[in-house]
């Protein structure tokens, strides 16, 4: 029973699949039309980068496992919004898989309900919170990497349309642009620096923009 199916490369996909109550990811290459590898979920699965990293919560804590075998397990100062249907729910590795950005509710109420935090996936330690906002603001939330330090998000406050670019090295914000708006598609391709957007009552089905990062 496959419940969802998640890129992780230009070459492969990840399919998460239900068995006999048990949760399996597997790992599909799309050139040869051939399962790579099969691997026990142990927790609900979160998210898998292209590393075939797999990011998995178990008893509110966040783990990181390759294969089967579990490589750090940590207690997070947020509770992960597991939910895939959820608005709440985001999620994205940088291309190399080192940071994971992902959105969450601070484990004590510090006057915002949703924020996006980035974890070094190597330590599983929280670098930084990027954004955060009250639920009732939130609309569609979505996060991009356009590098491996960079990444965009379309998180909103009130009733600000904007998009914003992010290093998640440092957690500043380097860029902002206001969007007419509310953003309800994001797409990205890193190597070309490219992001694609889809705006609600936009007269175009969608806008591509070039990020030019400041080291270029």
């Amino acid at each position: 029973n496959i419940t969802e199916v998640i890129p992780i490369s230009e070459e492969r996909v990840a399919c998460e699949a239900l068995c006999k109550e048990e949760s399996k990811l597997i790992i599909l290459d799309t050139t040869r039309e051939g399962i790579v590898s099969t691997i026990n979920v142990h927790g609900k699965f979160f998210a898998c980068s292209s590393k075939c990293q797999v990011i998995t919560v178990d008893n509110d804590e966040l783990q990181m496992q390759r294969s089967d075998v579990v490589l750090w397990k940590r207690s997070q100062p947020f509770h992960v919004f597991v939910g895939r249907k959820s608005r709440t729910s985001c999620k994205a590795f940088s291309p190399t898989g080192q940071y994971c950005v992902l959105s969450g509710r601070p484990s004590v109420f510090k006057g915002y309900d949703v924020a996006l935090y980035v974890v070094d996936i190597v330590s599983g330690k929280t670098l930084h919170m990027l954004c955060s906002c009250d639920y009732s603001f939130l609309k569609n939330l979505d996060c991009k990497f356009v590098s491996d330090q960079e990444c965009v998000t379309n998180f909103c406050d009130e009733l600000r349309f904007c998009l914003r670019l992010f290093n998640v090295e440092c957690g500043d914000l380097l860029s902002e642009i206001a969007m007419e708006s509310e953003v309800y598609s994001l797409a990205a391709f890193p190597s070309k620096r490219l992001i694609a957007i889809g705006c609600v009552d936009s007269k175009l089905n969608f806008k591509v923009l070039r990020v030019k990062l400041p080291r270029e």
